[in-house]
């Protein structure tokens, strides 16, 4: 038996695994010290989700096979109340995450929109290809003149 939505989901959960990972690989955390790798295994949305009628239904499916588990609790930098999107942990290691809960991807409601409508787009803007550092010039023995 195959469901309706079935391909679209497992888009959407690669989307999600691939851009987690490329932050696993060349971001760092924030929120620690010694700045680990930036670990993400759930989406934290910036505000309240408003989502338009096909993406709300996939939104729905993702919760209703425990693709992503909801959590109610979140409160968004913003204030707002917010649900918490945790990837299921047995999907965890198909990914190459870590099952650490200490970081997470951000996005604003219309990038998690794109997420559910078009995982392909949102995986080619949000994915990191490289780690970018700040301090690199091009001849760095040569002084500035």
């Amino acid at each position: 038996r195959r469901l309706e939505a079935g391909e679209m989901l497992v888009e959407i959960v690669s989307a999600f695994g691939k851009v987690a990972h490329s932050y696993l690989l060349y971001r760092n955390s924030k929120n620690e010290k010694r700045q680990p790798p930036h670990q993400a295994a759930r989406i934290e949305p910036y505000e309240r989700i408003h989502l338009n009628e096909e993406a709300e239904k996939l939104y729905n499916e993702l919760l209703r096979y425990s693709i992503f588990i909801e959590d109610i609790r979140g409160k968004s930098r913003r204030g707002d109340i917010v649900p918490r999107l945790y990837l299921r942990r047995f999907l965890i290691p198909h990914f190459n995450l870590t099952f650490s809960m200490r970081d997470s991807i951000g996005l604003e409601s219309k990038e998690l929109e794109t997420l559910l409508i078009n995982p392909k787009e949102f995986e080619k803007r949000k994915i990191i290809k490289r780690e970018i550092k700040n301090n690199l010039t091009l001849f760095p023995n040569k002084q500035n003149e």
